[in-house]
């Protein structure tokens, strides 16, 4: 769980079970392969130059390429266990079918939170290399070596 602020406005994400977590997952590997290759072509780039923005084709195809219903499940799922507070409690922001509660709710919020989840709910997925009590890198899991 987590609490951010947008524009004044203060919201709490919630968490997913493991299945919606994992159907989050299945539906944005395409666009985290897309982030993968953009950013390791733009370390060291200046940010909004004309080679910045032709390195972040992959992502845009990724997102481009996405059709609408996966789409519009991810904002959904991720909405789904956003709330708001209204100044004396935290209200969900959709309805139980998915429909947002507030009609004046912009775009850019509404990724910012999906955002926000995702990062909450996924951020583990993508875990950082861990380090000994003598800040040597660890060794990689077991799992990950068997690929």
């Amino acid at each position: 769980m987590q609490e951010v602020e947008i524009e004044g406005t203060k919201y709490r994400t919630g968490k997913l079970d493991a299945f919606t977590q994992f159907h989050l997952v299945r539906k944005l590997m395409p666009l985290f392969s897309g982030l993968g290759e953009s950013f390791a072509n733009l370390s060291g780039q200046q940010i909004g130059g004309d080679s910045w923005w032709k390195q972040l084709g992959p992502i845009a195809h990724a997102v481009a390429e996405m059709t609408k219903e996966d789409s519009e499940w991810i904002l959904r799922t991720c909405l789904g266990v956003v709330s708001v507070w209204n100044g004396r409690q935290y209200t969900p922001i959709t309805t139980p079918q998915g429909q947002l509660m507030f009609d004046t709710m912009e775009m850019t919020t509404m990724l910012q939170l999906a955002f926000t989840v995702i990062q909450d709910n996924l951020g583990s997925f993508f875990p950082a290399p861990q380090t000994n009590s003598l800040g040597e890198e660890a060794l990689p899991s077991p799992l990950l070596m068997q690929q």
